[in-house]
């Protein structure tokens, strides 16, 4: 079995991510990104909250391009990446991660996205499946996406990180 931090060293970056997808799925992917480009999309306390984070924050995301929870929270998470250099995102496949990760995470089924947040030693502070807690207002994709223009996805997934990490 391959530690955490094999695979994320042996995981890809967001950029390597958005290369194996189709035409169709880059372009769900870019709306997202535009959405979360806008200035109202985090709130100053979320961005506070984010900011405050002065250790390394490792993020192991497993994820296939194909899935629309996928597309919207790895935008999200690269997003959180981008504010703050400290958190740095690694990208596994579902496979990889049924393999290498379901057993110790202690789970029946890999839920895609999976992300398992780590410290800077590759130690596990927690994991999600799906969304964070409190993160999807429902699980409509639709609904989901419009939240996310107007800001909540984005801050709730921040601040459910930040609960996660301190």
């Amino acid at each position: 079995m391959m530690t955490y931090q094999e695979l994320f060293e042996c995981g890809e970056n967001y950029h390597q991510y958005l290369g194996r997808g189709t035409r169709n799925e880059i372009l769900e992917v870019s709306k997202v990104a535009d959405l979360l480009n806008t200035d109202l999309q985090i709130n100053q306390e979320a961005l506070d909250q984010l900011l405050s984070i002065s250790k390394p924050v490792k993020l192991l995301v497993a994820a296939e391009m194909w899935c629309p929870f996928c597309q919207l929270q790895l935008s999200v998470l690269n997003k959180i990446c981008e504010i703050n250099s400290l958190f740095k995102m690694s990208i596994i496949t579902k496979g990889r991660a049924e393999d290498e990760i379901k057993s110790r995470l202690e789970i029946d089924e890999v839920l895609i996205p999976v992300v398992v947040i780590l410290d800077e030693r590759f130690e596990m502070v927690d994991f999600y499946s799906e969304c964070p807690s409190g993160s999807c207002p429902s699980y409509e994709y639709e609904n989901i996406k419009s939240d996310c223009k107007l800001g909540g996805y984005l801050n709730r997934t921040v601040t459910d990180l930040i609960k996660a990490i301190k």
